[in-house]
């Protein structure tokens, strides 16, 4: 169904090169540091065919599905707009952006929520993803956005330096609100595509 990172209109699954999520949120609850609300639109994720799959764990009887994966480089552009407090310091803005992760691993758990429907077939729902990862091999984390502070050059460009200097303080602080909006955008794609397919379908029992 999925060949190369093509995508197949008939199950619902979207080309994943690059893959497009039309929003992501992230509202970083405030304290001393950091409080902010961060919402990137049409966000185009190029890299996503290039994972390397370690391990894929499926028990239907308990309805626990892990994948572990290993993306080399994960770049994710988009139509930005920041507001709030990061590392002490005021941000604001609105533009394009861009995060580049690289040497990433990705671990996905979700569980699978079984009914039967009138055709006798059971279908599957994915319900309470958790998506957790962490940088190996020297990965780290880049960051560019434009327009900062109604495009004032001189204040974009060093909050620019202030973020990509500190990038293990924002991983660290903001990584788990990233991890939750990109592991629902992904429960999202799964569902329309177990939707359509069966338990009887994807699997010969």
């Amino acid at each position: 169904m999925v060949l190369n990172g093509v995508g197949d209109r008939k199950y619902h699954i979207p080309n994943l090169v690059p893959l497009i999520i039309s929003e992501l949120k992230i509202n970083q609850e405030g304290n001393q540091a950091i409080g902010f609300s961060f919402v990137a639109k049409n966000a185009t994720v190029l890299g996503i065919n290039t994972v390397e799959v370690d391990e894929v764990m499926i028990d239907l009887k308990s309805g626990h599905v892990e994948y572990h994966l290993l993306f080399p480089r994960i770049e994710i552009e988009c139509d930005y707009d920041v507001k709030g407090r990061i590392l002490l310091l005021p941000i604001s803005g609105h533009g394009s952006g861009n995060i580049t992760i690289t040497n990433v691993k990705v671990k996905y758990i979700y569980t699978l929520k079984i009914n039967q429907r009138d055709d006798g077939k059971n279908y599957t729902t994915p319900v309470n993803p958790t998506l957790d990862f962490e940088l190996i091999n020297g990965g780290r984390v880049y960051i560019t956005l434009s327009n900062l502070f109604n495009g004032d050059k001189l204040l974009g460009d060093n909050m620019n330096q202030v973020l990509n200097d500190n990038w293990e303080a924002l991983v660290k602080d903001v990584g788990p609100a990233l991890a939750e909006a990109i592991g629902e955008a992904f429960r999202q794609i799964l569902a329309g595509i177990f939707d359509l397919v069966s338990i009887e379908e994807a699997f010969i029992f």
